[in-house]
């Protein structure tokens, strides 16, 4: 397995709020995990609101012994992040209403486990197709899921950057499972919203999938495909190639 995770500002924000965790390693009660966190929040909050998330995550999954129940560990941490970030944002006021969006993924036994709160996505990629394997939770995207908007209306809807869920945007949170196996010669990527608004999902796929780069090299054209394209909000990436040998690369 080789894993690439890499995050910028893009061309119009001054701070990024996006914050990315990639280990092949174990941590804690997991094999490996990959984590794609897009924070929200004035000024820095955005910024502590992911970061936090992410730092309580680990913590938590570190402190739990192994024991083969990969998404309910995932959902836990997830659980546990959403606590500290709702209780730092209730501190003080340049907090309050901070939160973020949060991915994470960790493969085992040839099954791919995630959790997933918000917009942030994760794709599985193969040489034909890109699936969406993540739901939005956005308002545009209920109201597809509902039958009130058509995909096409919703790409230019001016609301779609709201999101329903967010982690530490309120005391309890509503945690989405995903199981599926690892399909043969499959690509996952998990990536925050500023890479899927700007990159359209058969380039992503092509990119991705081209075998004269390397996945780091894959990843950074997926930054710059962004950037290129206008690089309106934090861009991330986490690439996740079982099929491929390599070495972790932050």
């Amino acid at each position: 397995m080789i894993a690439v995770g890499k995050t910028d500002v893009g061309r119009v924000r001054t701070v990024n709020q996006d914050n990315i965790f990639v280990s092949t390693a174990p941590v804690g009660c997991v094999p490996n995990v990959f984590v794609v966190a897009d924070g929200m929040g004035g000024e820095l909050a955005g910024d502590v609101a992911s970061d936090l998330a992410i730092k309580s995550f680990i913590a938590s999954l570190t402190s739990r012994q192994a024991n083969g129940e990969y998404l309910d560990n995932l959902i836990t941490a997830v659980t546990a992040a959403n606590a500290d970030v709702y209780n730092k944002g209730s501190s003080a006021p340049e907090f309050n209403g901070m939160g973020t969006t949060f991915l994470a993924v960790t493969l085992a036994g040839n099954v791919l486990y995630a959790a997933h709160v918000g917009d942030s996505r994760l794709y599985a990629v193969t040489d034909k197709k890109i699936e969406q394997l993540s739901n939005d939770h956005s308002y545009v995207m209920e109201m597809v899921r509902n039958g009130q908007l058509t995909q096409e209306e919703a790409e230019n809807h001016p609301r779609k950057n709201v999101i329903t869920r967010a982690v530490g945007s309120a005391g309890l949170v509503n945690v989405d499972g995903i199981i599926r196996p690892v399909a043969h010669d499959t690509i996952y990527l998990i990536c925050s919203d500023g890479l899927s608004n700007m990159v359209h999902a058969d380039e992503i796929r092509d990119i991705v999938r081209n075998r004269n780069m390397t996945v780091e090299q894959r990843a950074e054209r997926l930054i710059a495909r962004a950037n290129e394209n206008g690089g309106k909000d934090n861009i991330s990436a986490v690439i996740i190639s079982p099929w491929e040998d390599g070495e972790v690369q932050l």
